[in-house]
């Protein structure tokens, strides 16, 4: 997984690979390896090499992504992140057709379309709580909503679609 952040002013390329035994964490041209625990959704236990551990809460929202480690909280910048984009974790458009996912693992609030209806783009589509934040997911076309694949309060991933918007084009 690649990301480019800014934080403070500055960038940083980042990547998460799978390595052996855990994950190698490389920021900028500095790399580590890190062992990585999923407590929840949102929630993580990172142990190094040194055998220091630390819990990491994580949210994103706009393109931004919160970090609270050590009762600091970081705000990053996500550079890939357009503007225009529909939202958190949209999803991508693949031959006419935006799966829309959601943007950190959590739980859907609220679903604000139906499925026929149809939708431009910007169109508010869903509602996902995450860390007790909640991240509106927007629809990057103009199209048609289908197969709406959850209900409020079930679970949701990044995997996982929500529902689909298929172009009229």
């Amino acid at each position: 997984m690649n990301y480019e952040y800014r934080y403070n002013g500055e960038e940083y390329s980042v990547s998460v690979d799978r390595a052996d035994d855990g994950y190698k964490v490389t920021v900028s041209e500095s790399s580590f390896p890190l062992n990585i625990t999923t407590i929840d959704a949102n929630t993580f236990m990172l142990a190094s090499d040194n055998g220091s551990k630390r819990l990491l809460h994580i949210a994103r929202t706009d393109g931004k992504v919160y970090l609270q480690m050590d009762g600091r909280v970081h705000i990053l910048e996500d550079v890939l992140a357009d503007e225009d984009s529909g939202g958190a974790a949209a999803g991508d458009i693949v031959d006419g057709v935006q799966k829309v996912v959601a943007p950190m693992p959590g739980k859907l609030v609220k679903v604000t379309v139906s499925e026929g209806e149809k939708v431009t783009k910007g169109t508010n589509v869903c509602i996902v709580e995450a860390m007790k934040m909640e991240n509106v997911v927007q629809a990057k076309l103009d199209g048609v909503v289908k197969n709406i694949a959850f209900k409020p309060g079930d679970l949701v991933d990044t995997d996982k679609p929500i529902l689909e918007i298929v172009s009229e084009d």
